[in-house]
């Protein structure tokens, strides 16, 4: 994909605006790894406003001055989208701020949703982040991330996406049985393999749910390559089933990507940058 800039540039703000969350990094050209700078809650307009100031003024002002783009992805409201533009051009001045939405084909990847635009632009951008990671490889990758939803992503030896799951996350899980039932608890019991009261019920129940549709997508993707797939997570839900995950799953490696939606939007800023350059 090429982006149309009427400046190039060299360093760019990435922006990962999720449920819950705004999550912002530097991308550099002349450094191999994105610099993660914060995760700002946005349900408070005035506290997102606030934080994503003092985020973006604790900047060097060399940098400050280098940053004339912001690369974005968004699953949140336009108004959100809104604030943060106009945060970035009073703090930063002359940024130009671009969100970026699923394709049929980007960057190596094709996107096997037959509506590309029914994707979520932070899913199409995570699985980026997969092919950036590991480049092109002969093996499948699964990507489970662990947000206020769980999704579980697949991308095909081939680089084309295929598709994946959608489940309620960790926390929701909890907060439908707390809200949803008369007298079930907010738990907070421990993964045991028969829970004997009902915190460890609830607790170890959501965990089997998340595990289980993990197995199910590497299963059905070993199956269909004959060989294993790379699994990756994501997420700061995962630490609550990494032990479990272990217990149940010892030969399966993980890879943790934190930041893989901010590793996507440095492999669009890479792009760019090298068409300029060459």
């Amino acid at each position: 994909m090429t982006l149309d800039l009427s400046t190039p540039f060299n360093t760019c703000l990435l922006l990962d605006l999720g449920n819950t969350r705004l999550k912002v990094g530097l991308w550099h050209a002349d450094q191999p790894d994105i610099e993660p700078l914060a995760a700002i809650a946005h349900a408070d307009p005035n506290l997102l406003r606030q934080q994503l100031q003092t985020t973006l003024q604790q900047l060097s002002e060399q940098t400050r001055h280098a940053l004339k783009v912001a690369l974005g992805v968004s699953v949140a409201s336009q108004a959100r989208m809104d604030l943060i533009e106009e945060v970035l051009k009073n703090t930063l001045e002359t940024t130009q701020t671009h969100w970026l939405w699923p394709q049929e084909a980007a960057l190596g990847v094709t996107n096997g949703y037959p509506e590309p635009s029914q994707l979520g632009a932070d899913r199409w951008m995570s699985v980026l982040g997969l092919r950036h990671h590991f480049g092109a490889l002969n093996r499948s990758l699964i990507l489970a991330n662990f947000g206020t939803a769980t999704t579980i992503d697949t991308l095909s030896q081939e680089s084309v996406f295929l598709g994946g799951l959608i489940l309620p996350g960790v926390t929701m899980m909890h907060d439908a049985l707390l809200h949803g039932t008369a007298r079930l608890p907010l738990a907070k019991g421990q993964i045991t393999p028969y829970p004997t009261d009902t915190h460890s019920a609830i607790t170890s129940g959501i965990a089997a749910a998340q595990i289980g549709a993990i197995v199910r997508q590497y299963e059905l993707s070993q199956k269909r390559d004959q060989q294993a797939p790379i699994l990756c997570v994501s997420g700061g839900a995962w630490q609550i089933v990494a032990a479990e995950w272990r217990r149940q799953q010892p030969n399966i490696t993980v890879t943790e990507l934190p930041h893989v939606v901010l590793m996507g939007l440095s492999f669009f800023a890479q792009a760019q940058y090298d068409q300029s350059v060459y």
